[in-house]
């Protein structure tokens, strides 16, 4: 008999469970928000008690069945659980080895719910009554909480410091809390250094760089006469960090930095120390580099790892006295977390796992806490880690990104972006000039979308579900219908040529490695192709009749001369061969002869036949024209491809009979997605393509309740 119903408050270990709420509330009255997923566990185990659940069962009833997923989420389920309900109290959960999970414990339901049959009849006008009653109540408290939200203290407040148009953002505060360092991204205009009054938000602000190059990041010296700051060439060719002296306008090289990531930058308490992530002529990969403010003479000295590193640091901030380095490091490729180093000894303690693109740290001045920005299927959001406990809080707050504390205050600064990209169809008329239409657009991502002639579908990636997942849908947008539910890095679909199959991109987060997977649109089944000596895998794509993929891969041997190349892999048995040496990008395969297209790490593409030997190509594009590897698609009559300006980006076409580029549209910068791949439908010569809603940034003031007590 099930000891617990569905949906059924209960109290185990000590711990009140609530699968409504998603919540736990332990002992002493703290409330902890837990992942359903994880919930359902419990109250699997729950319903069972005191019988073993196997892995089978739960898997079957918590994931559908599906053994992919289920497999190592069920793991990570029982480990969370477990921390939830404490450590002193794991044993509520056994492990019988070969079979599955037992609770340990009964679970007791609250009283309330254990109505019998025989009374429900006559306690249900009292629980009309009673609803009644608390919905008041209810109607009365949020009248109350919305009253203290603008007047309370015990809410967050939020308060705009930029309201311009264009992008205002990466501010930096002054050692006295009153002036805001930041970079402004006008429209159609250049990007430069602003500083402004926090405290009369009403004055204009101050322009302090005057040129064609990218400002970025910067931050205040202790007495506020010198920024320090990265600036970017408008092509993106170099980077260099810039130290600016506001009394005489002297600009110096102090340094330089990577121009494809986007260096931090910051200063000690004290005033003596810059640090930043850049690297030198002797270094390529990019690091953490000191400079001694106090030297004149002073050179760069390089802090992270040098070679063969385990990490790849990415950015910096000093602790309030100055003896630690607050960093985030790239762990995989996917995965970036915090880290505590001590800046004399090197030694370092991991804060955080399994974290995806932190947007930015920052150390609270008076507590042992720490802020950060940190992405979950590309929606940034604001977290509190207390170094105490380790315990992380979620302060509820969308698009925070690259926090800083106010001198002398609990407030923190920090900008709001918040980017949604979604799905538009570009008619391309000869005679008359077009917009993108919206096809797939909503307060989701929505993204990669490939389009099937056999099926007259869309397949694309939306994070509609909370993680991002494949989606297919019709024509005109209706119809969507969710294709994976792997809770996984999903990347890069391609339908197969009849339609029944997807291939797509899935990076394994334990192990950073990419793994090829084709799922089948009617069962959603999915197959993993397993080349034994390929791996790093990039876009995949068919062969035209169906039988094999074609990708950029990794090849498994220590040959400096040949370490990526262009592969078709049989479906049936993951058997390969070398198609070319090139690789970085993707190919396209003739629906009617032995003619491939595909692209390289220098964005350039080319065209070659399969029955000719490796290596016999013709270039058709340049390299550095297109904006990536990926921007681009081949019709019937010629490529189109993404390029890029200083000020604007346009999609062009290269037409086979002429060998001539003509642009097709002019858009602001920005518009399109840079590493999406178009798509093409034949029936209405339209292109596929993945927009974003221009964003606008601005910078705004925080204060929580959590910062403050």
């Amino acid at each position: 008999m099930s000891v617990v119903k569905k949906n059924q408050v209960f109290t185990l270990c000590n711990a009140e469970v609530n699968l409504s709420t998603q919540t736990i509330r332990h002992h002493d009255g703290r409330f902890e928000h837990v992942q359903l997923k994880f919930l359902e566990v419990l109250y699997c185990l729950a319903q069972s008690y005191p019988d073993v659940v196997s892995r089978d069962k739960i898997i079957q009833e918590v994931w559908q069945g599906n053994r992919y997923v289920g497999e190592k989420a069920l793991t990570n389920a029982i480990w969370h659980i477990r921390k939830s309900l404490h450590l002193e109290h794991s044993d509520c959960i056994q492990t019988v080895r070969k079979k599955g999970y037992r609770l340990t414990q009964k679970p007791v339901v609250k009283e309330e719910q254990l109505l019998a049959p025989d009374n429900k009849e006559k306690s249900s006008g009292l629980i009309s009554y009673v609803g009644l009653v608390l919905l008041l109540l209810s109607v009365f408290a949020l009248a109350i909480y919305f009253f203290t939200e603008h007047t309370g203290s015990s809410q967050s407040v939020i308060m705009p410091i930029t309201t311009s148009s264009g992008r205002e953002a990466y501010p930096d505060i002054s050692s006295d809390g009153k002036k805001m360092l930041y970079y402004w991204k006008r429209n159609n205009e250049n990007q430069d250094l602003f500083y402004r009054d926090i405290e009369r938000i009403d004055l204009p602000p101050v322009q302090l760089t005057h040129d064609a190059e990218r400002e970025s990041k910067s931050v205040w010296n202790l007495t506020m006469d010198k920024v320090f700051y990265i600036q970017k060439t408008w092509d993106y060719l170099s980077c260099r960090v810039v130290s600016l002296d506001l009394r005489t306008r002297e600009k110096k090289f102090v340094g330089q930095c990577h121009p494809d990531v986007n260096p931090s930058i910051a200063i000690s308490n004290d005033g003596t120390t810059l640090a930043y992530v850049g690297n030198d002529d002797h270094v390529s990969s990019v690091g953490v580099y000191t400079l001694d403010l106090q030297d004149p003479y002073a050179q760069p000295k390089r802090f992270s790892c040098a070679s063969n590193c385990e990490f790849s640091d990415r950015d910096i901030e000093f602790s309030p006295n100055d003896r630690y380095f607050l960093m985030t490091r790239r762990t995989q490729l996917d995965e970036e977390d915090l880290f505590l180093v001590e800046r004399e000894s090197g030694e370092s303690k991991r804060l955080t796992i399994g974290l995806q693109n932190v947007q930015g740290v920052a150390w609270h001045p008076n507590k042992n806490l720490i802020v950060y920005s940190a992405e979950r299927a590309e929606n940034r959001g604001a977290y509190a880690l207390n170094l105490d406990n380790n315990e992380v809080l979620d302060l509820g707050i969308e698009g925070f990104s690259f926090p800083k504390f106010i001198s002398g205050s609990n407030d923190i600064i920090y900008h709001d972006r918040r980017l949604r990209k979604f799905i538009s169809t570009l008619e391309i008329e000869k005679q008359s000039a077009a917009i993108p239409f919206p096809l797939i657009n909503s307060d989701y991502v929505h993204t990669n979308a490939m389009y099937s002639r056999a099926t007259k579908k869309i397949v694309y990636i939306s994070n509609e579900s909370g993680d991002k997942e494949l989606w297919t849908a019709s024509l005109n947008g209706t119809q969507s219908r969710q294709l994976t539910r792997l809770a996984g890095n999903i990347s890069f679909p391609s339908w197969s040529p009849d339609g029944t199959s997807v291939a797509f991109l899935l990076r394994h987060q334990a192990s950073d490695e990419t793994s090829i997977q084709i799922v089948d649109i009617e069962t959603q089944e999915i197959k993993e192709l397993t080349p034994n000596g390929l791996n790093e895998f990039l876009m995949p794509t068919w062969s035209k009749d169906g039988s094999s993929i074609n990708v950029s891969a990794a090849l498994e041997r220590n040959d400096e001369n040949f370490n990526r190349a262009y592969f078709k892999i049989n479906i049936k048995d993951s058997t390969y061969r070398l198609i070319s040496e090139r690789s970085g990008g993707y190919i396209i395969e003739s629906n009617t002869s032995d003619t491939i297209w595909y692209s390289d790490g220098n964005d350039a593409i080319y065209t070659a036949s399969l029955s000719d030997p490796v290596g016999t190509e013709v270039r058709l594009i340049e390299p550095g024209l297109m904006s990536s590897a990926y921007s681009w698609f081949k019709s019937a009559d010629g490529i189109y491809f993404l390029q890029r300006y200083a000020d604007q980006e346009r999609i062009n076409f290269y037409a086979f009979d002429t060998s001539l580029i003509e642009t097709v549209i002019k858009a602001p910068l920005r518009t399109f997605s840079n590493r999406v791949p178009f798509s093409f439908i034949d029936k209405s010569n339209s292109l596929v393509i993945t927009q974003s809603v221009l964003p606008k940034v601005d910078i705004k003031r925080l204060s929580h309740p959590v910062l403050n007590d």
